[in-house]
């Protein structure tokens, strides 16, 4: 699945990230997994409630993990409730569907996640290799997610 949202994410518009700026990204991703979390609706009900509380969870671990190392590297951390205008714009607006059924979960799971593995990908060779570690694991797990599984949601 090609993301639409892929397109707003440019490798230029990154140059200045860090790990709090990933960190602010991923608080967005967990903020909209909660989101779909709450307004799932319909048949695949139990399947998208499921899936999404194991993705928060995982988010969360992730952007604890981020943060952590930006605070280790002496990034300022700052309340991810006041985003940079740059990670807003890579991301995009937050969810607002009042209902989630099960197309439109893997879509926003799809341009989400893949916002996600980007920039992931992009910040990677920034640090010294344990922290690249840390995020190509993090580019490991969500890329999985979005590109293989999520896929095969779809198919399935």
């Amino acid at each position: 699945m090609a993301s639409k949202l892929r397109k707003k994410f440019a490798k230029e518009e990154v140059l200045s990230f860090d790990l709090n700026s990933l960190a602010g990204l991923m608080s967005m991703f967990l903020n909209d997994l909660l989101y779909l979390h709450h307004h799932a609706v319909g048949d695949k009900f139990d399947t998208i409630h499921g899936v999404t509380d194991e993705l928060y969870k995982k988010a969360l671990e992730h952007l604890d993990s981020l943060s952590e190392q930006a605070m280790i590297w002496k990034e300022y951390i700052g309340n991810y409730a006041f985003l940079s205008e740059e990670t807003v714009k890579i991301y995009g607006q937050p969810c607002e569907e009042d209902k989630i059924d099960w197309m439109t979960f893997i879509n926003i799971l799809d341009d989400k996640g893949n916002i996600i593995v980007d920039a992931l990908r992009s910040v990677s060779n920034r640090y010294t290799s344990d922290v690249k570690s840390l995020i190509d694991e993090m580019v490991i797990f969500w890329n999985k997610e979005i590109n293989y599984r999520n896929a095969a949601r779809l198919n399935g």
